[in-house]
């Protein structure tokens, strides 16, 4: 048992110094480690929590903060080290009012390690630092260890809350998944869910379970980690803003009916459904009259490969003669993209920076439905994620945010005019749990600037050269984005063998090129020499060229439970033994790996471990990834059969 002493209080939740906060992400604590597993030897909490088994029931509010490495000896209640006298009042309304347990002189030494039966309340206590502010984001992650596995398909559900409010709905957890996932929650404001900075406050985390056991999903789930991450929102050392590139509406707070777009756009009533790309150019001032498409003036020709991954392929709407007149003004129901289409200048590198900024006007009414009115909004550019889920409550209103500043190249963003740049706000509507249905936009703006890096001087250079699924292809892989308009001349790329290259394509993520050449016979060895292929800062190959050697050789996909080194003995022999056999072996995740089984394009095999979950390898319209696979697949992983209609489903 632990000794309760007098102390001079400190945060020792990890603990974290607030001085000179340069990333964005900041670990607050922890409990257990992402280790798949339920240490027992662990001293000093924290990472170091020791896992008991749970006691079979969920103890009222305070709870201890004492426990002991034993079987039943902790309760629902895990305490970092701290000050425990005041309550928050949502956690009151959400459980009871208790008394605060007072200090804490170190952290809690072991935490329950599983939902079971009707024990589903898993909450940690801790103060907040000082230096973190009402407008800071958090971040809850979790990730579960195991599941019952008395019934055929085990699945069991999580709930996450923070102080009594509901920051994630509930996930379901199938055996089928793995337990290599880990579960992260929206981003949301301290003030947006009461939290509370400095000694004194009891602010609770909970993991709330819900069990699936009478409909045969098992009675049980453990947890392997928990830990809390705040994303400071103006950190020190942080970069300059960026200067404003353009703006749909101001910060007025307030949907304005104006002439000219950009700051004078009005705002209208939205449809109701999200219109195909690419959306209308034209609008009025009137409920319904703008689409989800908003068009600045520019010349839209070229469509971004990453957008039409994202959506599909379109056709661009030509030449825009002004700023379209209205945009769409909320988030509402299914309705929940708002576009934002833009030529870049020709001014602006691919090592410039970008952000972007908005904020959030309005949220649907409270009522008897409406129980805790919020909204999640993403922000994507070119159909590239830049900000990962905020949730936004009432107290968030008419709060700026803005994303991480981010290359222009790493968005695939493309300058001058012709090309269809794309600024998304996607909404998460949370009326089935209470969120309510809609929320008004005040404002959308781009930024952008040039990077306080050095310019980029190095020239690309070639890392590989290797045979890409039959006899007459070759995938030629540089070092970093190359420019298409060279990439592609078949001329920049010569063999040693004289072999004839008829044809090179830069494929979708700017580093490779694949070429078509003579056949080539598997165990021949070749050299390429590449000239004249430039990076995206206009850095050419060096003048003399630049050779590579290679042997052409068969090329295997092994899909496995970690990307490499391989943790599992299976895997490892099969590598070695491959690689002995003279294959060129390329490791991947079941996760890693598309719905559409893409990644095995270019390979003469793909070879499927039992060392995954074989739900990472399942699409979630059904059926096994590489169902529709070309290239040959030969799977040991038997939970996959009826996935790959081997046998009937369940089979």
């Amino acid at each position: 048992m632990k000794t309760k002493t007098a102390f001079s209080f400190a945060f020792s939740l990890l603990v974290l110094a607030a001085t000179s906060l340069t990333s964005r992400a900041q670990l607050v604590w922890q409990v257990g480690k992402d280790d798949e597993a339920w240490p027992q030897t662990g001293v000093g909490g924290g990472p170091e929590t020791v896992f008991d088994q749970e006691g079979g029931g969920i103890n009222d509010l305070p709870g201890s903060p004492e426990s002991t490495v034993a079987s039943g000896g902790a309760d629902n209640d895990y305490y970092f080290a701290g000050v425990y006298t005041n309550t928050i009042p949502s956690v009151i309304a959400a459980y009871i009012d208790y008394t605060p347990v007072g200090d804490v002189p170190v952290n809690e030494l072991a935490a329950e390690r599983a939902f079971a039966g009707a024990d589903n309340d898993w909450r940690v206590h801790f103060n907040l630092p000082t230096w973190l502010k009402t407008n800071d984001m958090l971040t809850v992650t979790w990730d579960p260890n195991n599941l019952d596995t008395t019934n055929p398909d085990p699945f069991y559900g999580a709930q996450v809350f923070f102080n009594g409010l509901q920051i994630q709905p509930e996930i379901v957890v199938h055996q089928a998944d793995g337990f290599t996932t880990n579960y992260t929650t929206a981003q949301f404001s301290l003030a947006s869910v009461n939290a509370q900075v400095g000694p004194g406050f009891d602010n609770i985390v909970s993991l709330k379970g819900v069990n699936h056991n009478a409909d045969g999903g098992g009675n049980w789930m453990g947890i392997d980690y928990v830990k809390l991450e705040a994303n400071v929102v103006n950190p020190t050392n942080a970069p300059a803003a960026l200067p404003l590139l353009w703006t749909v509406g101001l910060k007025d707070n307030g949907w304005p009916v104006g002439t000219g777009g950009g700051a004078n756009t009005s705002f209208v009533q939205e449809n109701g459904s999200i219109s195909p790309l690419p959306g209308e150019p034209t609008s009025t001032s009137v409920a319904h009259g703008a689409d989800n498409d908003y068009y600045f003036a520019g010349v839209y020709t070229n469509v971004i490969a990453s957008v039409t991954a994202s959506y599909g392929d379109y056709t661009p709407v030509g030449v825009v003669a002004v700023n379209e007149e209205a945009a769409e003004r909320a988030f509402a129901d299914a309705d929940d993209d708002l576009r934002y289409h833009f030529n870049l200048p020709s001014t602006l590198k691919p090592f410039d920076l970008l952000s972007v900024s908005f904020a959030a006007l309005n949220l649907d009414d409270p009522s008897d439905a409406n129980t805790d009115v919020r909204y999640g909004v993403e922000v994507y550019i070119n159909g590239v994620l830049v900000e990962p889920q905020i949730l936004v409550r009432p107290v968030d209103l008419n709060t700026d945010y803005t994303t991480p500043q981010f290359r222009l190249d790493s968005v695939n963003a493309q300058v001058g005019p012709g090309f269809d740049n794309i600024v998304s706000l996607k909404g998460i509507n949370y009326n089935a749990d209470g969120g309510g249905n809609w929320m008004g936009i005040d404002y959308v703006q781009l930024n952008a600037g040039s990077s306080s890096l050095p310019p980029d001087t190095n020239a690309p250079t070639v890392v590989s050269v290797t045979r890409y699924g039959d006899v007459a292809r070759l995938k030629v892989t540089f070092s970093e984005l190359v420019t298409a308009v060279t990439a592609n001349l078949a001329a920049n790329y010569v063999l040693g063998s004289s072999n004839i290259i008829s044809l090179a394509v830069l494929q979708p993520d700017g580093t490779n090129v694949i070429l078509t050449t003579a056949p080539i016979a598997i165990g021949t060895s070749d050299s390429l020499t590449v000239t004249g292929v430039k990076d995206l800062a206009g850095n050419v190959v060096a003048s003399t060229g630049n050779q590579v050697s290679f042997n052409s050789k068969y090329q295997i996909l092994l899909v496995t439970a970690d990307p490499g080194p391989l943790t599992f003995a299976g895997d490892q022999a099969v590598l070695k033994d491959l690689q002995a056999r003279g294959f060129d072996v390329t490791l991947t995740t079941g996760t890693a790996v598309p719905d559409d089984g893409s990644t095995a394009i270019g390979k003469d095999l793909v070879i499927v471990s039992s060392s995954l979950g074989s739900g990472t390898v399942i699409a979630v319209a059904g059926g096994a990834k590489f169902l529709n696979s070309r290239v040959p697949v030969i799977v040991w992983e038997s939970a996959l059969e009826d996935d790959f209609l081997f046998q009937a489903a369940g089979g």
